[in-house]
């Protein structure tokens, strides 16, 4: 009986050593538990940066191999059939896809200009930096549809994008990023490109704001297309017609109205404006909601 009655005893617990074995396991599992999950965070956002760095080496690889331009651009759904690039929030993916349009010439003058044409502050060095820039996209941005296997335009034309963006025309100067964020929103509600929705307003944009932007729209005309009307204001209306026409030539249109996008659509726009809370937009801060639709009225 002795021995039988040990032999259980040391086969068993009893409650105090289970409730010390569960705590102790709880502790381990409490430590544990959040470490794991911040590696599998980690190994995830790893995979993630390895895959979109293997799609810029294959967006390279193929825009050397086509010579053409190859763009990488975030996706809300990347996996639908026809998947567009999204300037939105909600982005669940990217896309690499063949440029077989005008988008990055037109989209990389329309960054120039927000930097250049807003009011003259002596930055002699910078503006003539932005206007060489422009006349080297109207002069190669034609020539890269006409001609697109000629590498040495494609070079010219991602060489001006590269710089129009980079941070240098814009050190020291006033920016408008007005045609921006209002094409932001047409974006968004219509999914037109981004470069097509610039197209759309910066012209409107020049013109609604032509009297704050005289003397720089005026210098943009006389030294980007060499305009030399006397009449200043004659000037100013040819510099904005040269520059819709640019954008046409390029196969871009230039009104809401070429995209099959009505006047109806603009409240909408304005409303989407005073959500996102850009309510003061241009280098002046004065593009007020009531602005912007003035303005998308003038892009109709």
């Amino acid at each position: 009986m002795n021995r039988k009655f040990v032999r259980r005893h040391l086969l068993g617990f009893t409650l105090l050593e289970l409730m010390v074995a569960i705590t102790i396991g709880a502790l381990i599992l409490g430590i544990g538990i959040p470490s794991f999950r911040n590696y599998l965070r980690s190994a995830e956002l790893t995979s993630t940066a390895n895959d979109l760095l293997g799609s810029f080496y294959l967006a390279r690889g193929e825009a050397v191999k086509r010579r053409r331009n190859v763009v990488v651009c975030f996706s809300a759904a990347p996996d639908a059939a026809t998947p567009a690039c999204s300037a939105g929030v909600r982005r669940t993916g990217w896309v690499v896809f063949q440029d077989t349009n005008a988008n990055g010439a037109v989209d990389a003058f329309v960054h120039i200009m927000e930097q250049y044409l807003t009011y003259p502050v002596d930055a002699k060095v910078q503006d003539r930096f932005a206007e060489g820039l422009l006349m080297t996209l109207i002069e190669e941005g034609p020539r890269s549809l006409k001609e697109p296997s000629n590498y040495a335009v494609r070079a010219n034309v991602m060489w001006a994008a590269t710089m129009a963006l980079n941070g240098l025309i814009g050190v020291g100067v006033p920016q408008d990023w007005a045609t921006h964020m209002i094409g932001h929103e047409l974006t968004a509600m219509h999914g037109l490109d981004h470069a097509q929705t610039l197209a759309v307003v910066l012209p409107a944009v020049m013109q609604h704001q032509r009297d704050k932007k005289r003397a720089k729209l005026l210098q943009y005309g006389r030294r980007v297309w060499n305009l030399n009307h006397s009449d200043e204001d004659a000037l100013i209306d040819a510099a904005i017609a040269a520059t819709k026409n640019f954008f046409e030539q390029m196969g871009t249109p230039t009104s809401l109205s070429g995209y099959g996008v009505g006047r109806e659509s603009i409240p909408k726009l304005v409303d989407m404006l005073i959500k996102h809370e850009l309510l003061a937009l241009g280098e002046h801060g004065v593009i007020t909601p009531e602005a912007s639709r003035e303005i998308l009225e003038l892009a109709a």
